[in-house]
């Protein structure tokens, strides 16, 4: 198991990818930190909303693109959980 340091280390590495040029590498970072969110967000990740938010406003059209992938892979992911606490994220 990790502890909160290392996942911590971990989350805030995957959101600095946005610019990542090969798409096929993209959409499996995009998947990934759509696996890590169906575990930590919001509670543990906070800041993953916000930040593909923020990384959505921006001018450059790759880091746009990308950051619109991650929100839909994440989007996609949380709206599966199955769980009623869970799922009131959604309404």
């Amino acid at each position: 198991a990790l502890s909160e340091e290392e996942k911590s280390t971990l989350r805030a590495g995957l959101i600095t990818n946005f610019n990542e040029p090969i798409n096929q590498i993209a959409t499996q970072i995009a998947v990934l930190i759509a696996k890590v969110a169906r575990l930590d967000c919001p509670r543990q990740w906070p800041e993953l909303i916000p930040t593909l938010i923020e990384s959505v406003k921006v001018q450059d059209d790759l880091r746009q693109h990308r950051a619109l992938l991650t929100f839909y892979h994440v989007t996609k992911t949380l709206a599966s959980k199955r769980l009623a606490a869970d799922r009131k994220l959604f309404y």
